[in-house]
């Protein structure tokens, strides 16, 4: 870890002995990574720990649906989108001119394959791994380094930040701030600084974070044990996310830092040795998963002494590749929360703490929306705009270049095993041959891959600039916005109806497309759909008891009110459904700029949304669910000026039919005997199906005493259904439910 000194006269480089891993001749210095404005993402461990330490569930629940909500609006906004993009991808083109020119990128393949792609995986993290982006001016992931000049004082930390697109553009953070190292397991790694401003740094760090020299203990050690080796860390500072009172002490990891020692010459058996011990030995995964199910069913959490033990361990295990120290794996729980996603093989139970609420609000995201209707949107063409005067000039080098930068892309994508241009230029996490395994691994190909690809970028730029310029033009630059359309219209041309189409050639050039566009108009264009766009108002009443008299009454006399509006849409409309005044305020929001048909398919659309959430969800779930029925419904009408129900109503999956396999343990002795025995099996399979499910059957597992006996519950039928079905199994009251006949009753 190397970072700017003042005082050094010359080109120097001064390092400490601790530097210094092992002898060489060689005097080139090979950069990993360089300091950098980087996104901070809440996960599993961070919320585990902020949740118990006192930040309520509502402060992560609101950043999620901030985020299903930007999910929704990019593929409605091409603003959005390019935000989305920016933010998920790896894929670099002049972004803030895409924004200010009239080209809609949701017109083209190319970003809508990326966004795809990326939707679909964001998704996938939130609800499997609880990885949530945080604003940029939340927090940011920054490499930690050390006050050279001794200025700090202990529990005080200097952080300046710069803008991503601007690195010009800086800002001081101070005040109190959250930092931590992960993986964080232990209470501890989670701590609380005061960030001060230090004039004397303002010019020298930037996009870091100076921990002091002062102090009993090294501020790094005490998250995770860490050090200033270039490891990175998370800095929040949106004081919601901070926990209250005071830091919890730190855990010591003294002991994991040991190792064996080795007092002669490493042979190449040595090594496949130890490879093969680590292999077999590392229960890292194992220990993590007994961590955070503990954490989550046992009544003191994260500072239960079992759970501080794990945490312990799991820190030994992380050094078992430096120590060689092997930690045997605990007994795994008997119970997993729902989050865990393991229902099909353990006995599973409904997590009531921030992570089971944010796992359930992407599976009713997931329930709700149909990306596949919100990605077969048709939208406008972008042709005629980028189509400049003389571009049939350079149609033969266009094809030409096309083909060329086609064949290098599939060469790239042979190599790696990727299946689509979109998945290679996006940068996300690609299903990667089976060769590459481990974690570190992935990351270095997919770090190979984004070099890669930016060399093949470079190449063709340089391509551009220096191709057939000498066809004359009246200015140089209508020369390259004339090469430029022509790379864009033999690009789409040669695509059409391709079922492996490669998109991204003239998108190298997006900055003298944006000029394509600017030509055509004169001003800086503002995406129509944001504009239109007001913030969408938040249901925080979710509990309130509603008077359903007054709320039939009150629907009767809108139906009456507007009989005459109502016209020949009169039979779409029944008195009878669940109708409340939430609908109403979300019906009023979106429904000022349409047609009387159009107000009443939303109303009939609300209505079917109350009516299904009303029977199978909370309350806090039902208006979640109307409010982004809404939204969508909001979004589609600002771009298209039309509604299209079955996108709108739920998933189309909703409806299909699916098998479902769900595990429960026989540990209580009456209730055992209650599922086993002829006289009540009946009985229980009755209460099963009053979820709706067309069919179901059990199967005991036995084992021996003291192991626990488990039961497999196997339904098929709908999904609502299913998740109904499962909803139900995994309530910690369930099995006193079943034997005082409760259940589904």
């Amino acid at each position: 870890m190397l970072s700017i000194f003042p005082p050094l006269e010359g080109t120097r480089i001064v390092l400490r002995d601790s530097m210094k891993k092992f002898e060489s001749n060689s005097s080139s210095l090979e950069i990993l990574k360089v300091s950098e404005p980087r996104f901070v993402f809440l996960n599993r461990q961070l919320v585990n720990i902020l949740n118990q330490k006192g930040v309520v569930d509502e402060v992560f629940l609101s950043v999620e649906r901030d985020r299903l909500r930007d999910i929704i609006e990019s593929f409605h906004c091409a603003s959005k989108a390019i935000d989305f993009v920016r933010c998920y991808s790896s894929l670099r083109v002049n972004f803030e001119r895409l924004q200010t020119s009239s080209i809609d990128i949701l017109s083209e393949p190319l970003f809508r394959n990326i966004l795809e792609i990326g939707v679909s995986q964001v998704l996938n993290e939130m609800k499997s791994k609880t990885r949530i982006r945080l604003p940029d001016d939340w927090g940011r992931v920054l490499l930690g380094i050390l006050d050279e000049y001794g200025i700090l004082e202990e529990g005080q930390i200097f952080l300046q930040i710069s803008e991503k697109e601007n690195y010009l553009q800086r800002r001081v953070i101070t005040g109190e701030i959250l930092v931590t190292k992960f993986p964080c397991l232990h209470p501890g790694d989670v701590r609380k600084f005061e960030a001060v401003d230090i004039p004397r740094f303002n010019e020298l760090y930037c996009d870091v974070i100076v921990f002091p020299q002062k102090g009993s203990r090294p501020h790094p050690d005490e998250m995770a044990g860490s050090d200033l080796d270039g490891d990175e860390f998370a800095a929040i500072w949106h004081k919601p996310l901070i926990f209250p009172g005071d830091n919890y002490i730190a855990m010591d990891y003294s002991n994991s830092s040991l190792s064996l020692q080795q007092f002669r010459q490493v042979e190449v058996s040595d090594m496949l040795q130890f490879y093969s011990e680590f292999a077999q030995k590392n229960n890292v995964g194992v220990i993590a998963n007994a961590h955070l199910a503990l954490s989550d069913q046992l009544e003191q959490g994260i500072f239960d002494p079992v759970v501080l033990k794990l945490a312990k361990l799991e820190s030994i295990a992380l050094d078992f590749a430096k120590t060689g120290f092997i930690v045997h794996p605990p007994i795994p729980p008997h119970f997993y929360p729902d989050f865990m996603e393991k229902s099909e093989s353990k006995p599973t139970y409904r997590s009531e703490r921030a992570l089971g609420k944010l796992y359930r609000l992407c599976c009713l995201f997931e329930e709700i929306v149909d990306l596949n209707g919100l990605i077969s949107i048709t939208y406008a063409d972008n042709t005629d705009m980028l189509t400049f005067p003389g571009w049939e000039r350079f149609e033969d080098e266009a094809e030409s270049a096309y083909f060329d930068y086609r064949n290098r892309i599939i060469n790239l994508q042979k190599q790696y095993g990727i299946e689509s241009e979109a998945v290679l230029l996006s940068g996300l996490s690609p299903k990667l041959q089976k060769y590459v395994c481990g974690k570190n691994e992935r990351e270095d190909v997919q770090m190979m891959i984004r070099s890669l690809v930016k060399n093949i970028f470079d190449d063709f730029q340089y391509n551009f600039d220096s191709g057939e310029m000498e066809i004359e033009f009246d200015s140089y630059n209508e020369k390259r916005m004339a090469k430029a359309s022509a790379w864009y219209l033999v690009t789409k041309r040669l695509n059409a109806g391709n079922k492996n189409p490669y998109y991204g050639l003239p998108w190298i050039v997006s900055d003298v497309l944006c000029d394509i566009a600017y030509s055509k108009s004169s001003f800086k264009h503002t995406c129509v759909v944001c504009s239109g766009l007001s913030k969408f108002p938040p249901v925080n009443n979710f509990n309130r008891r509603l008077n359903m008299q007054l709320v039939e009454q009150y629907f009767k006399m809108w139906l009456e009110n507007n009989l005459k509006r109502c016209k020949g849409h009169v039979q779409h409309i029944k008195p009878e459904v669940f109708y409340n005044e939430h609908v109403k305020q979300f019906v009023n929001e979106m429904s000022n700029d349409t047609d009387s048909s159009d107000k009443l398919i939303i109303e009939r659309i609300f209505q079917n949304m109350c009516c299904y959430f009303n029977e199978n969800h909370s309350k806090s779930e039902m208006w979640y669910a109307i409010g982004l029925s809404a939204l969508m419904s909001r979004c589609r009408l600002k771009r298209t000026n039309k509604l299209d129900e079955k996108d709108l109503v739920l998933s189309e999956d909703e409806n299909k039919k699916s098998i479902k396999t769900i595990c429960l343990s026989l540990e209580d002795r009456e209730f055992k005997d209650y599922v086993t025995s002829k006289r009540t099996q009946a009985e229980f399979f009755q209460k099963l199906k009053a979820s709706g499910v067309e069919d179901i059957c059990c199967q005991v597992y036995e084992q021996k005493h003291p192991r626990p006996s488990y039961l497999f519950v196997t339904a098929v039928g709908k999904r609502k259904n299913l998740k109904a079905l499962r909803l139900c199994l995994t309530r910690k009251t369930f099995y006193r439910e079943v034997l005082q006949t409760l259940a589904y009753e």
